[in-house]
């Protein structure tokens, strides 16, 4: 947690006790650390930074952040005051074990009977030069690095440009939505009822007609063609007798 824009004559003590009521937390459990050393509760900016003019940043280190659960990451305004504020930046950060510190881990679970029970799990720090011991992968074909996962550095598959294109536009069925409906309208075939209007200016009027048997359509089609040949015939010797 990172602090700016202190307040000259406000002890820590109280900076602390805000902290602590923004986290739920003990304000036992939070310290104030500058340049590395620990402020005390009766220190002010005022006493500790008289030599400097600059602008001058403290971090907040809180015991056990596990327990607490108000923990908001990112920066917000804390008011002291009225007319006194302080900003307040919270961020994670990789905790820096010393020589001699046992490697436990305290765990708090709860039981199914809503008790928090606490458990301590001995863990094994690795150093951060120390490198994975190669088990067999594989290795990279662009730049020659060793990969445990193959996963991790296979290529995807090259994607194949057809000659002919299958999925653009002009193959997509998407003129259909454009195609005349049978219809005139939108809901024309709708049956009317009470206290539903709708406009029949378009509909048309269909008669049935006589029934047609197969001699009786053969007939008619007969007279067209024999109309049909009259009429050729007769304009052809017209012609010929006008001219």
């Amino acid at each position: 947690m990172l602090i700016t824009k202190l307040p000259k004559n406000v002890p820590f003590e109280e900076l602390k006790r805000l902290i602590a009521i923004e986290c739920d937390d003990n304000f036992k459990n939070i310290k104030l650390l500058h340049n590395g050393k620990i402020l005390t509760n009766t220190m002010t900016p005022a006493t500790t930074f008289k030599d400097t003019d600059d602008v001058n940043d403290l971090k907040c280190h809180i015991k056990d952040p596990s327990k607490t659960t108000k923990i908001k990451l990112g920066s917000r305004k804390l008011m002291l005051t009225e007319k006194e504020r302080v900003d307040v930046y919270v961020y994670k950060t990789e905790r820096e074990y010393e020589d001699g510190e046992p490697d436990l881990l305290s765990v708090f679970l709860t039981s199914k009977s809503g008790v928090e029970v606490n458990r301590v799990v001995e863990i094994n720090w690795m150093s951060k030069d120390r490198n994975k011991p190669f088990l067999g992968g594989y290795k990279s074909k662009l730049d020659e690095r060793v990969f445990h996962n193959a996963s991790a550095q296979t290529l995807p598959k090259p994607i194949r440009k057809p000659a002919v294109p299958m999925f653009s536009r002009e193959v997509q069925t998407y003129q259909m939505k454009h195609a005349t409906q049978e219809t005139l309208h939108d809901s024309s075939t709708a049956m009317t009822k009470v206290g539903f209007y709708y406009s029949n200016a378009t509909d048309k009027l269909i008669l049935p007609l006589r029934y047609e048997t197969a001699d009786d359509y053969e007939q008619r089609i007969l007279r067209q063609v024999t109309c049909s040949v009259y009429a050729f015939w007769f304009l052809f010797f017209h012609l010929e007798f006008l001219l």
